[in-house]
C-alpha cells in the first residue's frame, strides 16, 4: 500500500506543477495586433473599442510606433536604427484575455477574429511553449487517471488478500465463536478495523516518504515546486478508504 500510494503521489505532484505552469503561461501570453500605417488616431480608438468588445478580451493596451521604437532601442541598442531615415516598426495593440479564456485554443481563435478586423495587418501570439505544456498536461491527466485506477485496484487486492489470509489463519476460532452464539457483525467488525489500519499506516508511510523527497527537491533544485495544502494529509485518508473497502471485499467473500 505504501509503494502504491507513493507512486500515485509522485504522479499527482507532477500533474499539479504542470497545471500550474500552464496557468502561469496562460496569464503571461498576449496577442499582439499590428495596426495599418494608414489608420489615424480616431480609427485606432474605434478599433481598440471593437477588440475590447470581444467576450474573451479583458484588456487592450495601445503601443505607438514611438513607444515600440524606444523599447526596441532599450533592448537592442540605438545603433541598429541610426542608418534608417524613418521608424519601420508598426503601432500595435497588446491584448490580454480573461483567465477563463486564456488557453492555447482560445488564443488561436481570438487571434483569427482580430486579424479579420479592418486596419489590423496581423495578429500574432507566441504560444508555442503554452501549446506544448497544454499537450503535456492532457497526457499527464490521462496517466494520472490510469495510475489512480491501478493503485485503487492494487491496494484493494493487497488488503483483501491479507485479510483473507488472517481469516483463514483464525478459521477455527471463528467457528468456535459462531458455535457459542457470536453474531456475524461481531465477528466481521475487527477485520474492517484491521484493513482500515493497514491502509492508514501504508498511507502514513507513503506521505512521510513523499514529504521528505518533496522538501529536499524543493530546497536543493526546484524552489518553485508546489503542492496544495490538503495533499499530504489526504494520502493516509486515501489509504484508510482503500484499506477499509479491501477488508469489506474480503470479509464479504470469505465470511
Amino acid at each position: 500500500v505504501t509503494l502504491l500510494l507513493f507512486a500515485v503521489s509522485l504522479f499527482l505532484i507532477i500533474s499539479f506543477n504542470v497545471e500550474r505552469l500552464v496557468n502561469t503561461f496562460n496569464a503571461a501570453v498576449q496577442i499582439q495586433a499590428f495596426i495599418a500605417e494608414s489608420f489615424d488616431e480616431q480609427s485606432i480608438g474605434e478599433l481598440s473599442a471593437k477588440i475590447l468588445d470581444l467576450d474573451e478580451v479583458e484588456r487592450v493596451v495601445f503601443k505607438s510606433k514611438e513607444q515600440v521604437l524606444q523599447e526596441f532601442r532599450q533592448e537592442f541598442g540605438e545603433e541598429l536604427f541610426d542608418i534608417l531615415d524613418e521608424n519601420p516598426l508598426p503601432s500595435s495593440f497588446l491584448v490580454d484575455l480573461g483567465p477563463t479564456h486564456s488557453s492555447a485554443d482560445e488564443l488561436k481563435k481570438v487571434s483569427a477574429k482580430i486579424s479579420s478586423f479592418q486596419g489590423v495587418e496581423e495578429a500574432v501570439y507566441h504560444g508555442e511553449t503554452l501549446v506544448m505544456l497544454t499537450k503535456f498536461a492532457r497526457v499527464s491527466r490521462i496517466v494520472n487517471a490510469l495510475v489512480i485506477l491501478f493503485v485503487a485496484f492494487g491496494s484493494l487486492f493487497i488488503v483483501s488478500n491479507t485479510i483473507r489470509l488472517i481469516i483463514y489463519a483464525r478459521r477455527q476460532i471463528i467457528e468456535t465463536m459462531k458455535l457459542v452464539g457470536a453474531t456475524n457483525t461481531f465477528i466481521k467488525t475487527p477485520y474492517y478495523f484491521e484493513g482500515a489500519l493497514q491502509g492508514v499506516f501504508g498511507g502514513g508511510f507513503a506521505a512521510a516518504i513523499v514529504f521528505l523527497i518533496f522538501t529536499l527537491v524543493k530546497k536543493l533544485w526546484l524552489p518553485i515546486l508546489f503542492v496544495p495544502n490538503y495533499f499530504f494529509p489526504s494520502i493516509p485518508i486515501a489509504g484508510l478508504f482503500l484499506g477499509f473497502f479491501g477488508s469489506v471485499i474480503a470479509v464479504k467473500k470469505f465470511l
